[in-house]
């Protein structure tokens, strides 16, 4: 039976399409172009495969991954520290594609194996996701397996082996022993020993998406238009998710917007450090919550504010795909899906602040009272 394997380049997920190939396991590679600009070992996996004949298939995600992010923000679905969690996230639209593409090409494979690490999260989401989305495949957690089996790989022993297969030991696969990033479309998230404690200054991480908030560009107002409940212009950019998301990412990384360092409380109820960047989700969802606050009811906003903390633990968890997170969402999109209107921001210095906002209708009455002596409440 050919084993299908999720896996993109990532030092794990290297290693267990490696080891199975190893064990004689036969083989196939699905992964994701998912703009995983902070991914350097992606085309020499590439290679890897090609010159291993490992056949592979590579799907384009983006336009779908864009979506899902785009509703996340709408949603206001980010942790209470603040933070964007765009690795779970990032899991939701990388199963839903492949699901789509096992429906479409494979339609028998029994089995789907991956690299995450044994016990943690993504392990959890890949097995939420693939119940939700493709049930009648088996999910084959590999590291947990042969971690059970007194098999525990460190981070060097996945680099030296890799190194022995190719024959080649690239910088930015050195690099992997120290440091691992999840990134995509979305944001990336940034591990590695010398962050991982709490006392530890998160700043060091190598980012990609963001430059160094005091090394920005200067001060700039970017201008987001929402029509019908959705986004549709960046800047002077109009276009589809994906579009309107690169752009968000483009000119509010550059002023060094979206970067955080935070504990993260895990599935398992460990405490774990956390670095994220995610500019473009955090100037969208900066301009969600600034329409959302002018335009809507209290009642309408407590009852968002209710299902964002919910949808955020959805997507944490690999629950984005289950009926009560699907019914969730389509409430939010009932609330918000009359809103229209134009947020202009100021970037600046790792900060975004609204400027102004223009808003096509609003449910509630709007003070203009202190030209008239302050009796007159509302027009």
């Amino acid at each position: 039976m050919t084993m299908i394997v999720l896996a993109g380049g990532g030092l794990s997920s290297w290693y267990v399409t490696g080891r199975l190939i190893e064990l004689d396991q036969p083989v196939e590679v699905w992964f994701a172009d998912a703009d995983q600009c902070d991914e350097a070992l992606a085309e020499p996996f590439v290679r890897y495969l090609e010159q291993n004949r490992i056949p592979f298939a590579r799907q384009d995600i983006r336009a779908e991954l864009a979506e899902i992010g785009l509703e996340a923000a709408r949603a206001q679905a980010r942790h209470r520290t603040g933070y964007w969690n765009t690795t779970g996230l990032l899991r939701a639209g990388l199963i839903s594609g492949c699901s789509r593409w096992l429906a479409e090409a494979r339609p028998d494979a029994a089995a789907v194996a991956h690299g995450c690490v044994a016990f943690g999260n993504d392990q959890r989401r890949f097995q939420n996701l693939f119940a939700e989305l493709r049930p009648a495949v088996s999910v084959q957690a590999s590291l947990a397996q042969w971690n059970s089996g007194q098999e525990a790989p460190t981070r060097r022993f996945m680099v030296d082996a890799i190194a022995r297969w190719t024959g080649e030991r690239p910088a930015a696969l050195e690099d992997k022993v120290a440091w691992s990033s999840d990134g995509s479309l979305l944001g990336i998230s940034h591990e590695g020993t010398a962050i991982e404690r709490h006392d530890s200054d998160w700043t060091t991480a190598p980012f990609v998406m963001t430059r160094a908030p005091f090394d920005d560009a200067q001060a700039e107002d970017l201008t987001l238009h929402f029509e019908h409940g959705h986004l549709v212009q960046v800047g002077e950019v109009r276009g589809d998710a994906h579009a309107l998301l690169a752009q968000a990412n483009a000119r509010a990384g550059a002023h060094g917007l979206g970067r955080i360092g935070v504990m993260e409380t895990r599935l398992k109820g460990t405490k774990c450090r956390g670095v994220y960047e995610a500019p473009g989700l955090t100037l969208v969802g900066l301009a969600w919550a600034a329409l959302q606050e002018l335009a809507l009811t209290n009642a309408e906003l407590e009852r968002i504010d209710a299902l964002s903390r919910q949808l955020c633990a959805d997507a944490y968890a690999g629950l984005w795909y289950g009926a009560s997170a699907v019914a969730r969402r389509a409430e939010f999109g009932q609330v918000c899906g009359a809103l229209s209107g134009a947020v202009t921001v100021a970037l600046r210095g790792g900060f975004g602040f609204v400027r102004r906002i223009d808003a096509g209708t609003t449910h509630t009455g709007i003070e203009r009272r202190f030209a008239g002596g302050g009796t007159q409440w509302s027009e």
